[in-house]
């Protein structure tokens, strides 16, 4: 089975410091409970981060792939990490 999870995270740049808002896909062939996901983005909702390197450590904390779509100045930025780092 493949179970794909989809939310919304909030972060704020660490550049402008605005609050940014991404869409999250979690990828799985297990089931994560929802409140595991939750807990490891609410972690980061008040800190300043880099899309690029809140996809990695979503991830890696998960041990899941995750891809995190974002805007920046324009830009439509995808990032995708495949899971924990070897």
């Amino acid at each position: 089975m493949k179970n794909t999870y989809e939310l919304h995270v909030v972060c704020r740049c660490p550049v402008s410091d605005y609050i940014d808002m991404y869409q999250m896909s979690v990828e799985s062939d297990e089931m994560i409970q929802v409140e595991s996901i939750l807990q490891v983005i609410n972690a980061v909702r008040d800190e300043k981060a880099f899309q690029e390197d809140l996809c990695r450590r979503f991830s890696e904390s998960l041990g899941k792939r995750v891809t995190l779509v974002g805007w920046h100045s324009g830009v439509k930025v995808t990032s995708i990490s495949e899971g924990p780092s070897k």
